[in-house]
């Protein structure tokens, strides 16, 4: 039986309450214990393939008549060529499962060639594309590897059996020089995937054990398990140096179709558990769902998701303590499910906010004074202009909803200047103001000890 060849390549320590709920129980959608999801961290809740992927060449989700959740790499036509690249890339320091779905057309005796599946950490990155036919447009992507899904016998220097089969093997194959492809494991037969059906894929990557495998409806296509470290395989086969912490490739599929031809599509059912892309906004090298604060502005992202948590509910670290409020089934913390003392949206945790918007710090407080409604006259204020009135139509009681207004045209308010240790040494009152010059902070005195004034914020929710 012809067949053609389809190509498949493919932390931060925190208190004893923080990262990881304080709970036994097989699910944990909110791993580092923020209120946000895993999912909406990775950026997939609601995410399209065109969000997640670059489509090249005859590659469409969308439009045509495909769905949004599906890739058609290639229709049922000859001389077509497509592939999607991750924008986001996949973390080969940690052990994953891919899942999706592939279909490979419906043609068997004269159907091709085939979809690949390639991790790759070529300098083109997401433009980078390789031989079409044989090559199923992974080969001769530099510092990769596929895992395939092959439909069509194309020629013995690929090791190519007569029937649909998978196998693991190296991208960096010239084949106009004529060489033999370097196979990672041997041609498995599939019998015929040409079938018009949908078949479950699953890609699964063991860091520890440095074992990459794939199975096709539960059938093993290929593994391959390094005999070296960790740091060897991805030199090896990703040029990846030892001193990277992350090993970061882009992920991808290709396909292509020659003289035969065939529709061929993957579709993923569900990003948030099937797929694990590496999302690191503030670039810090802890992937957003693990990192407190995601954007890197001093603000945890429990503060900036867009519920009411208040600084009160935290951990030191910034995650949310679950000891005293407990999780639910899920590992979301209580207060921010359906219910909850911080719950706005009557639904389990929080949304993003503005935790991956750096421009954005919703510890500091950026509510104008009040000036509508219930309004409040400006009662205190120092000026330089000599308009100071005794009455509530004069400044600065018109300065509305102020609890102090300083007003001047060219001289700056410049309160008395003291070190902290001279500070100490005063015999303070309530109210007094000074200004610290150890600190940088203008220091007010409550009555018990001085505060610093160094944040503007929101007590209301902070």
């Amino acid at each position: 039986m012809k067949k053609s060849t389809i190509v498949l390549a493919f932390l931060m320590v925190g208190t004893a309450n923080s990262l990881f709920s304080q709970v036994n129980k097989t699910v944990d959608l909110d791993s580092d214990n923020d209120g946000i999801s895993d999912c909406l961290e990775k950026r997939l809740e609601g995410s399209t393939m065109s969000d997640l992927f670059v489509l090249k060449g005859n590659a469409v989700s969308g439009s045509s008549g495909v769905p949004t959740n599906e890739v058609r790499l290639t229709a049922d036509t000859n001389s077509q060529s497509g592939q999607m690249w991750s924008i986001y890339r996949i973390n080969f320091k940690d052990s994953f499962v891919i899942r999706f779905q592939a279909y490979l057309g419906t043609k068997n005796s004269n159907g091709a060639d085939g979809v690949a599946c390639v991790f790759h950490n070529d300098p083109l990155g997401t433009n980078t594309t390789g031989s079409d036919g044989i090559g199923l447009g992974a080969a001769g992507i530099k510092n990769g590897l596929a895992l395939e899904l092959d439909t069509f016998q194309n020629s013995s220097n690929s090791k190519d059996i007569s029937n649909d089969h998978g196998m693991i093997w190296d991208t960096d194959w010239n084949i106009s020089s004529g060489s033999t492809v370097t196979n990672l494991t041997n041609a498995v037969d599939l019998g015929n995937i040409e079938d018009g059906l949908w078949h479950n894929i699953e890609i699964s990557w063991d860091a520890g054990m440095r074992k990459l495998s794939y199975k096709i409806d539960n059938i093993t296509a290929g593994s391959y398990t390094h005999s070296g470290t960790l740091n060897d395989f991805c030199q090896t086969y990703f040029n990846i140096p030892a001193s990277s912490v992350n090993k970061l490739v882009y992920y991808g599929y290709t396909a292509s179709t020659g003289g035969f031809s065939n529709e061929q599509k993957i579709r993923f059912n569900n990003l948030c558990a099937d797929y694990p892309q590496f999302v690191d906004t503030d670039g810090d090298g802890i992937p957003d769902h693990l990192d407190l604060d995601s954007d890197n502005d001093g603000c945890p992202d429990a503060i900036e998701g867009d519920e009411n948590v208040k600084l009160s509910q935290l951990n030191p670290d910034g995650s949310i303590d679950v000891t005293t409020t407990g999780t639910n089934a899920n590992g979301f913390p209580n207060i921010v499910n359906a219910g909850g003392v911080a719950d706005i949206g009557g639904d389990e945790g929080q949304g993003i906010g503005s935790s991956k918007d750096a421009s954005v710090n919703a510890c500091i407080c950026y509510k104008q004074g009040a000036l509508s409604g219930n309004v409040l006259n400006t009662t205190v204020g120092i000026t330089s202009l000599g308009r100071a009135g005794g009455n509530a139509g004069s400044w600065p009681m018109v300065r509305k909803g102020g609890w102090i207004a300083l007003e001047a045209k060219t001289k700056g308010f410049t309160p008395n200047r003291l070190t902290t240790a001279q500070k100490n040494a005063l015999v303070p009152v309530e109210g007094m103001i000074v200004y610290d010059t150890t600190l940088d902070c203008l220091s007010v005195y409550n009555g018990t000890a001085w505060k610093c004034l160094n944040n503007q914020v929101c007590p209301d929710t902070l």
